[in-house]
């Protein structure tokens, strides 16, 4: 089943929820830095970019559903336009061989 819409706006609010845990680790790695506490500003920092992972494949999700809809639509369009043209060749042909007779 392809992708939709709503799955494209399900990975967009993850990957923002993602953005937002990562921001606030690294502002927590940062004070934690800055206290001395190295050990603790180490596993906020690996948090935060464990988390930029999980937004950027969320993102990159989104990414991939909005590349497949335009590609779909792109296909309807080409399709609907080699109808147009069968169609309006049919009609050529038709009205060709009524001038001839």
């Amino acid at each position: 089943m392809p992708a939709t819409k709503e799955q494209a706006v399900e990975h967009h609010e993850a990957a923002a929820a993602a953005f937002e845990h990562a921001a606030q680790a690294h502002l927590e790695a940062a004070k934690q830095m800055g206290s001395g506490n190295y050990e603790k500003a180490e596993r906020y920092a690996t948090s935060a970019v464990e988390h930029s992972e999980i937004g950027t494949r969320h993102a990159t999700e989104a990414a991939q559903i909005y590349t497949n809809i335009l590609d779909d639509k792109a296909q309807h369009a080409q399709e609907l336009e080699a109808e147009a043209a069968a169609s309006h060749a049919k009609h050529a042909a038709k009205h060709a061989a009524e001038d001839a007779s």
